[in-house]
């Protein structure tokens, strides 16, 4: 399926030679893409590159294009821009992966970022930025708190929006690709839009409260990786919250039962369970802090909260949405037979909106790292 307008081109396949033949125009930018855990990374990188545009995307668990959810471990899913809808940009890339210290990715990210603004008419100082967003990619196998909160750091201001790469269930592989290289890496597109074109940047989870039920973080092996709540072994406590059996713990529970924290009345940053370890500590998608009470929430019906969100977009003429929803999100939704649903929601509200996502381990909302989420940019004609 493919879609296109003025300044939006979308498609998918298998073929990344077919899919970049019919996703670049004269006036191509620069092009967003994702791909499943199983497609020839290489082939795809290869081609992008002989292609000479920008480029930006990452491994994922499944894939959204144009109202139509996709989890082929070998299918290709692309949008790409066009030149005459930005009148400034800049692109960068932060080295993630383990051996490096948070600091040395903070710091990093902090330089990138800072550098890549100062060489455009950016001003991340600008409380007043309509037309001015970034969008990041980061590898999905480790923390992206040190590569946003080096961007937060560099301009609190602005808002960004992006997600983690992703990948199979086992959580062993995964990256993130751009013109810039490919591996474990942040990768951020900055750009202003051009005069006539604004965007909108929200966030959307869906989950009840469970009365009464908290969670205290007790002990940390390190920042994702939690070993005791309420003094007790995490899988062991957080079953038994749950009511059930530490042998019956499983990624649909912990798409199902999560915890979080509410910062104001309106406002619920999620935690999400990446997996347990091999003892009865639980891996995290984000970084928790040692002493953090939690609320325990449980997944409700998704449909509602994002309609809410869309009708926030109904009286605006959109060019392009794009989606960073987290791959627990579709879990769910794949447990409580709504994938098409939801899909059919989006092609009754944005209709003839060319449209792109991808199944997250983690999505960012304006320097925050929060997880079983959708955060999402829509962009549009202002006048």
């Amino acid at each position: 399926m493919a879609m296109k307008n003025e300044f939006i081109k979308t498609t998918s396949g298998k073929d990344i030679n077919r899919v970049v033949d019919e996703i670049i125009g004269k006036d191509t930018l620069f092009i967003l893409l994702f791909y499943g855990a199983d497609a020839n990374v290489e082939s795809i990188y290869d081609a992008l590159k002989k292609s000479g545009k920008y480029f930006l995307g990452c491994m994922d668990s499944a894939r959204f294009l144009d109202k139509q959810y996709s989890d082929d471990t070998q299918n290709i899913a692309a949008m790409s821009f066009s030149s005459k809808l930005f009148s400034d940009y800049a692109f960068d890339i932060v080295d993630v992966s383990e051996n490096r210290s948070r600091e040395q990715i903070r710091e990093e990210s902090y330089k990138k970022f800072y550098n890549a603004a100062k060489g455009t008419s950016i001003d991340l100082s600008n409380p007043e930025m309509k037309r001015d967003f970034a969008i990041n990619l980061v590898y999905g196998l480790n923390s992206a708190t040190p590569f946003l909160e080096g961007q937060t750091r560099a301009g609190m201001m602005l808002q960004t929006v992006g997600g983690s790469s992703g990948g199979k269930a086992d959580l062993l592989v995964s990256n993130v690709i751009s013109h810039g290289g490919i591996g474990k890496m942040g990768a951020f597109f900055l750009g202003r839009l051009a005069e006539g074109f604004e965007f909108f940047i929200d966030h959307t989870s869906s989950f009840d409260r469970l009365p009464g039920k908290q969670l205290v973080v007790t002990k940390l092996s390190n920042h994702c990786h939690i070993l005791e709540f309420n003094n007790l072994p995490a899988a062991r406590e957080y079953a038994s919250v749950l009511g059930i059996s530490v042998n019956n713990l499983s990624p649909e529970i912990f798409a199902t039962y999560t915890f979080g924290i509410e910062p104001s009345k309106d406002d619920r940053l999620i935690t999400g369970i990446m997996k347990q370890d091999e003892g009865l500590g639980l891996i995290t998608g984000n970084d928790v802090v040692d002493g953090s009470v939690f609320n325990v929430y449980k997944a409700t019906d998704q449909l509602p909260d994002r309609l809410s969100k869309l009708n926030l977009l109904k009286n605006k003429n959109l060019i392009a949405y794009i989606s960073f929803d987290c791959t627990f999100c579709y879990l769910s939704r794949k447990s409580t037979c709504s994938v098409d649903k939801m899909a059919n929601l989006y092609a009754d509200r944005l209709p003839n909106v060319p449209i792109i996502g991808f199944g997250t381990f983690g999505e960012n909302f304006c320097g925050a790292n929060i997880h079983q989420t959708e955060t999402f940019i829509a962009i549009y004609k202002s006048k």
